[in-house]
């Protein structure tokens, strides 16, 4: 497994897989106070995987 996950990471612009507490803390930022002014957004949490291309760097 550890081999798998860093071959996916290596298509992430920042070389790694996000990890659950990160994600935990993106979920406990938006159900807060703090973000009481945000609303229909999407927020992704996926350390840049999204604007990659796939192609090997």
């Amino acid at each position: 497994m550890p081999q798998d996950k860093q071959k996916f990471a290596k298509n992430s612009p920042l070389n790694r897989i996000v990890e659950p507490e990160e994600v935990a803390a993106a979920i406990y930022f938006v159900a807060s106070p703090a973000a009481s002014a945000i609303t229909g957004e999407v927020i992704p949490v996926t350390a840049g995987f999204e604007i990659s291309t796939g192609q090997p760097m």
